[in-house]
């Protein structure tokens, strides 16, 4: 573990001509853990990456707080709805090549039928699933309540099919689609609709969804230590999951989810970094591309701005620490994470957590949440001095 010891105590005039010392900021392995600790986060990890290199990674706390085991470089961390990038990728790979446009029915690629039933006649396309403005919802409790130590047994068609499909045990007489609007007229956050764009690269491709994330974006990025099962993994250094019950953290299993590609990414801040970078870096890697250009600027683009300002292609834009950045957060039981990048500066921040503490302070811990997102602006604003 290193820190950033970035800043430097400086001099300045004053009326009586008497110099003043600058306070110069704790050092990050001091000042880290204490915030953790006040946001109630067993452990973290973090990365900074510059003008296309990683220019430095840090580890914190605890992986596994029982036995004491320490957050290090190579921990793998669960990493919730940053997943939802990695759809983004390798949707747009197969736009690349021309065999899926993101204005066509998603029912010209999934074999079975979508459609709101409240408005049938209006297609539900592609585009609308990556904005999250197909009129797809869920129920948060519910989903969440169906996630099961391990990987996930039933397939992704066979899951979904379920949610969107009428007479399934999930479809609930229509209510996993808006009644207010139907497809393209509002924005709903949806892990099913993001998980039926990963079912249509499955389709398109004829590759299973975690496999083709390895040979198209892990396997070419060397992400050695990333993937969406965890049966890839070495179990050794995978970060526990905990959730705070209002007393303490608790320990929980890692666990698996029927729409696994919206949530269930696990990765190192390092592994992660290497396709931040290229996401900045325009998709240009050192084997070659990963999409193009062109592709990648589609991606980033915000197609619905009357319905949200900063939703683009299962990528979003945000405004923090005086910056404008795309990138993605994620919050799950047992993770919050974020993955920013700021194109002006060309700079991006990466960090990975064991804890809930995005979830819990929805709901009302917002000093919490502060503290959390202080470690973060930290980073952004030492990133400028590296």
């Amino acid at each position: 573990m290193r820190s950033l010891l970035l800043a430097v105590a400086a001099l300045v005039g004053c009326a009586s001509e008497e110099p003043t010392l600058v306070a110069q900021p704790e050092p990050l392995d001091v000042w880290v853990p204490q915030r953790l600790e006040a946001a109630r986060v067993p452990g973290l990890s973090a990365a900074i990456v510059k003008n296309g290199k990683v220019v430095f990674t840090g580890a914190w706390g605890y992986a596994d707080v029982e036995s004491k085991k320490p957050v290090r470089a190579d921990t793998i961390f669960l990493v919730a709805s940053i997943s939802k990038t990695f759809i983004a990728a390798t949707m747009m790979q197969l736009v690349d090549e021309g065999k899926i446009a993101l204005d066509d029915d998603v029912n010209k690629h999934l074999g079975f039928s979508v459609r709101n039933p409240r408005y049938p006649d209006t297609p539900i396309t592609v585009r609308h699933l990556l904005a999250h403005s197909s009129s797809i919802q869920e129920s948060y409790i519910r989903l969440f309540s169906l996630i099961a130590p391990g990987d996930a047994a039933v397939s992704l068609e066979d899951y979904l099919r379920e949610f969107v499909v009428p007479g399934g045990k999930e479809y609930n007489g229509g209510e996993n689609f808006a009644a207010k609007y139907g497809p393209g007229g509002g924005n709903s956050y949806s892990q099913i609709g993001a998980a039926l764009a990963a079912l249509i690269v499955e389709k398109v491709s004829g590759e299973g969804f975690a496999a083709r994330v390895k040979s198209r974006v892990t396997a070419p990025l060397a992400m050695t230590d990333s993937s969406f099962r965890l049966a890839d993994l070495p179990g050794d250094r995978l970060a526990f999951p905990y959730v705070y019950n209002g007393a303490r953290d608790v320990k929980q299993e890692h666990w698996g989810a029927g729409f696994y590609p919206a949530a269930t990414m696990r990765t190192t801040a390092l592994d992660l970094s290497k396709f931040l970078i290229v996401v900045g870096e325009r998709g240009a890697h050192a084997g070659g591309r990963l999409f193009a250009e062109a592709t990648l600027a589609e991606a980033l683009r915000v197609p619905f701005p009357q319905h949200s300002a900063d939703q683009a292609h299962l990528w979003q834009w945000r405004d923090f620490a005086g910056r404008r950045m795309f990138g993605h957060s994620g919050g799950a039981p047992g993770a919050s994470s974020t993955m920013y990048f700021d194109p002006k500066s060309n700079i991006g921040v990466i960090t990975l957590s064991n804890a809930d503490v995005h979830v819990r302070v929805s709901v009302s811990r917002e000093d919490e949440l502060a503290a959390f997102r202080a470690i973060e602006e930290r980073l952004w604003r030492d990133a400028e001095r590296l």
